[in-house]
């Protein structure tokens, strides 16, 4: 049992980091996309609006495997 709360504290803690990781990423390239991206091409806005849905769902995914993780450290 204490193998099971070591691994399972250690994938929560790689997940918080990546967490918080793709939280700043986020909210950097969103305060950049106005100067980088060139407006006006089709490629750019598809670009621009399928980004922050894979964050999204990166995030999502992240969220429960720390919700899980994080609950057998803490309640196992």
């Amino acid at each position: 049992m204490l193998v099971l709360k070591y691994i399972c504290f250690i994938i929560a803690v790689v997940t918080t980091g990546l967490y918080i990781n793709n939280l700043i990423v986020d909210f950097t390239r969103a305060m950049t996309w106005g100067k980088t991206v060139t407006f006006g091409s089709e490629e750019a806005e598809k670009g621009r609006q399928q980004e922050p849905d894979d964050y999204t769902m990166f995030r999502f995914a992240l969220s429960i495997i720390m919700g899980i993780t994080w609950g057998v450290v803490f309640l196992v």
